[in-house]
């Protein structure tokens, strides 16, 4: 009992840590383009642009460099502490207004979040690793807080610097990650856990995890095209609206459909429990229904463009909601914990190699829901 106490104290920590952890981060990553083309630096466009897309590329590298040494040398707990800090140092360096402070800035940044990310999720999936019919709901909690932080991030962040100053939201940020940090030194040490009924055969094991990554690089697939013509359809949806709104509007309907999404699964699967494939399926489900719903409403002739816009995007969201969880709660269960950060580093695979496969179908899958809008 005591034992349970403390996994669920630890459980609560960690989505209260990488809460507090989001809100910094994607309340920096907002701030960054409008700093750089402040007057503190006044980098054009495409250099603004440049710099950017390499901080976000570089993301993916240090996530594995963290899960490495998370897994092989320092432990996921004590990687997450020293990512936190790094990021901590970083945010407060951004106030430093030369090129060499923001560089060194970016790169404590970037190697933080490396550190902290892939370790926080393997903790996260160890402490619930022997209730395996509960590990789909508990990712699908922390995909929710996750996306809380992020959502309070973007809007209390932005308004920050613009109220007051860069400066002043920097060191907000940094103070955000200290917090972070210091609510990961209130847990307890991690232990070597492992699932009770892990003795599966291991060809069992990888024979499961193949299918698996090809069924969501499929539904990646399918959703990477969806998104593509709800991109090309959306100047459309804000021609018939009556009202103007900001640009703003898109990521902030993206968060509020994620967040409803995610409570009403979390609590769904608390209580429900069903196999895993059953809600792979309800992923495609919803994925085909904003398939068919993109063909029916989002034509220059439908009097519902609006209602229908809005309902693609949330459906979309559903299905994207339900893939994520699934992923790292499908590596938790089946791969062995002691490299268990290494493959949620590397869990973004299906996702790229499902952007790179569907380049050749896009204009035919626009054509085939421009034909669908015939009926």
């Amino acid at each position: 009992m005591e034992k349970t106490i403390v996994l669920k104290t630890d459980s609560k920590k960690l989505l209260t840590s990488i809460t507090l952890e989001r809100i910094a981060f994607n309340g920096f990553q907002v701030l960054l383009v409008l700093y750089l083309v402040s007057s503190s630096f006044e980098m054009t466009r495409s250099e603004t642009i440049y710099l950017y897309s390499y901080f976000l590329s570089s993301l993916f590298l240090t996530k594995i460099i963290g899960a490495l040494v998370g897994d092989r040398f320092l432990g996921n707990r004590k990687t997450m502490l020293i990512g936190g800090i790094f990021q901590a140092i970083g945010a407060f360096l951004l106030c430093i207004p030369s090129l060499y402070g923001m560089y060194t800035a970016l790169f404590f940044l970037v190697l933080g979040s490396g550190f902290y990310s892939p370790n926080l999720i393997a903790n996260f999936g160890k402490l619930h690793l022997n209730q395996p019919k509960q590990l789909d709901a508990q990712f699908t909690l922390l995909y929710l807080v996750t996306n809380i932080g992020s959502f309070i991030g973007v809007i209390t962040i932005a308004i920050l610097a613009e109220t007051f100053s860069f400066n002043l939201a920097f060191i907000v940020i940094g103070v955000l990650f200290l917090l972070s940090f210091f609510t990961i030194t209130k847990t307890k040490k991690e232990q070597n856990i492992q699932l009770e009924n892990y003795s599966s055969p291991k060809n069992k094991r990888i024979h499961y995890i193949t299918f698996a990554f090809l069924l969501f690089t499929l539904l990646y697939a399918f959703l990477n095209l969806i998104t593509h013509v709800l991109i090309d359809r959306r100047l459309h949806f804000y021609e018939q609206l009556s009202v103007s709104i900001s640009e703003d509007w898109w990521s902030h309907i993206d968060y509020t459909f994620v967040i409803l999404s995610s409570l009403i699964l979390y609590f769904w699967w608390s209580k429900c429990y069903s196999n895993r494939i059953y809600k792979i399926a309800t992923a495609f489900i919803f994925a085909g229904f904003t398939f068919l719903l993109i063909g029916f409403f989002l034509n220059d002739s439908s009097q519902n463009y609006v209602t229908g816009f809005i309902l693609c995007l949330f459906f979309l969201k559903v299905s994207e909601t339900i893939t994520t969880p699934l992923i790292y709660s499908l590596l938790t269960q089946y791969t062995n914990t002691k490299h268990l950060a290494s493959f949620i580093s590397i869990s973004f695979i299906p996702s790229i190699l499902a952007s790179i496969l569907i380049i050749p179908f896009q204009d035919f899958f626009m054509k085939v829901t421009s034909y669908i809008s015939l009926f």
